[in-house]
């Protein structure tokens, strides 16, 4: 997963992430100084390694419809079919790594961001993660209001909020060694004026997205990138018809 595709990638090991998340029960049952790498994607994905994926899924759907004689009102919607696009495009992207690494003789596991327990709780605290490989600084809410429950947020150092952890991949026969330290990522919100300022613009307003601004990022998103994450799943499709050499409905 290059870096040109939009993608970075974090080394950490997992007793980093067991100590944060002691006496919880989110912990990963490794030896303590089992390699893992955390997976984000950059603002520079959508365009990129996305788009690419996407045209090509829906062109081959229109031409294995085509070839069993489906036309036009017989078709099924793209969006019935592909409904959740870019969870489909991550789970090609980590199968094609996953390929790449058993060629290599590589044990691993990957867990996606949006894999969950038979108890609907996530395999893994994903912002917990990015936080000890020192990709994005966690910041935690300051204050909590009363009435409500409020959760951290995550800012890259030069992404600010215009990106998104995506997996982790761990490498069980993999040991780092005592010595292999991970510096802490940059804090770039420093007053808890700030800090509380982000988060309630995270929990209270996420889908306009203001959050993502926060800390003056130095690469953003696009107003398509943007206008695209904002919507639900099956909202998203308008966002990125014009990709499309035929219509998708």
């Amino acid at each position: 997963m290059p870096e040109d595709d939009g993608f970075e990638a974090y080394p950490f090991k997992v007793s980093s992430y067991n100590r944060a998340v002691d006496g919880s029960p989110f912990k990963l049952d490794y030896a303590p100084n089992t390699m893992a790498i955390l997976v984000l994607n950059t603002p520079k994905m959508f365009e990129v390694s996305f788009r690419r994926w996407i045209t090509e899924r829906v062109e081959e759907y229109f031409e294995e419809e085509e070839a069993e004689g489906r036309t036009g009102e017989l078709m099924d919607p793209v969006h019935d079919v592909i409904p959740n696009p870019l969870q489909d495009f991550m789970r090609f992207s980590m199968k094609n790594l996953s390929e790449e690494l058993s060629m290599l003789g590589l044990s691993h596991e990957i867990i996606h961001d949006f894999d969950m327990t038979p108890m609907r709780r996530p395999k893994i605290l994903m912002q917990t993660a990015g936080h000890i490989a020192g990709a994005a600084y966690y910041y935690r809410p300051v204050r909590v209001p009363s009435e409500g429950k409020m959760i951290g947020l995550s800012l890259h150092p030069r992404y600010g909020g215009h990106f998104a952890f995506r997996g982790v991949v761990i490498f069980p026969e993999v040991q780092l060694p005592d010595s292999f330290i991970v510096q802490d990522p940059p804090q770039i919100l420093q007053s808890d004026d700030e800090i509380q300022d982000a988060v309630e613009l995270f929990n209270v307003h996420w889908r306009d997205g203001r959050f993502r601004d926060c800390g003056n990022p130095k690469e953003t998103y696009s107003l398509r990138q943007r206008n695209f994450f904002a919507k639900k799943p099956e909202e998203r499709w308008v966002e990125i018809e014009d990709w499309f050499s035929r219509p998708l409905a």
